[in-house]
């Protein structure tokens, strides 16, 4: 699979790009939330994970790729306009690259314990940001065409959400105002009723770990 080609530096108010990403956010949480639903109700169906699976793949890539461009913006970063978010996570400085694979090295390790607690057996294999962002690099482009027969499947690797959120979190490192932008969901079942989850319940350990964090009513 050919890269796209990089073109001209970009411009932006970062704290447009922040918002635009949140938005972003809570439509690939809808579809994990929807998979999440729906396997609670019994009816877990390969054909749906699988037909939601590009959509989530390249949502999530262009999640990833706005919240690495609001952050190049923030830190005084040439912001070229690509889809390539391992080229872009390469192009923020040393201490913004370390402290986000240090937070979602902490994000992998919160879900790993919860599906130790789980009482259904699954397998979640740790992978560094690098790693992530290296197999889905070039996802935004590749998975938008799955229908056309050049473009076959391929191998992945890592949760491209862990990613956004380890990203996130470091852009409100830079910009702790930030955080009454932030959309949280406020939509769903449990966080309408105010109920934190017990994960309790069989699927609960499919829940990625920032979901549920600094819970309030987005208003939506």
């Amino acid at each position: 699979m050919n890269s796209p080609k990089e073109c001209k530096n970009i411009d932006f108010e970062p704290v447009d790009g922040f918002k635009n990403a949140e938005s972003i956010r809570q439509v690939l949480n809808s579809i994990n939330w929807m998979e999440i639903e729906w396997s609670k109700c019994g009816n877990r169906s390969p054909e749906f994970n699988l037909s939601a699976l590009p959509s989530r793949l390249v949502i999530g890539a262009l999640l990833c790729e706005i919240y690495l461009k609001t952050l190049c913006k923030l830190t005084n970063k040439p912001v070229k306009d690509s889809h390539q978010i391992l080229k872009l996570f390469q192009s923020l400085n040393g201490k913004d690259q370390n402290a986000i694979t240090k937070k979602h090295g902490e994000l992998q390790d919160i879900l790993i314990e919860r599906i130790k607690n789980s009482p259904v057996p699954n397998v979640f294999i740790k992978k560094t940001v690098h790693q992530t962002l290296k197999s889905h690099n070039n996802s935004f482009i590749h998975w938008r065409y799955t229908h056309e027969k050049k473009n076959k499947w391929e191998d992945i690797e890592g949760s491209l959400e862990l990613v956004a959120d380890a990203i996130r979190a470091q852009i409100l490192s830079h910009k702790p105002d930030w955080s009454g932008l932030m959309l949280h969901d406020g939509w769903r079942t449990k966080l309408g009723n105010k109920e934190k989850p017990s994960f309790q319940q069989e699927t609960d350990f499919l829940y990625f770990p920032t979901i549920f964090q600094n819970m309030k009513p987005s208003g939506i």
